[in-house]
């Protein structure tokens, strides 16, 4: 997980997540001055 500050204060949590591959992704969380970002893969079992 990666903390970052944010170009302008985030006055309302703001959820994001984003496709990077068919398998993977990421979600960020960002409020006030930060964001945290996090990158994640699914895959079947």
């Amino acid at each position: 997980m990666q903390l970052a500050a944010t170009p302008a204060h985030v006055e309302v949590l703001q959820i994001t997540v984003k496709a990077l591959s068919p398998t993977r992704g990421q979600l960020d969380i960002a409020w006030g001055p930060s964001v945290a970002s996090v990158v994640f893969g699914v895959g079947a079992r």
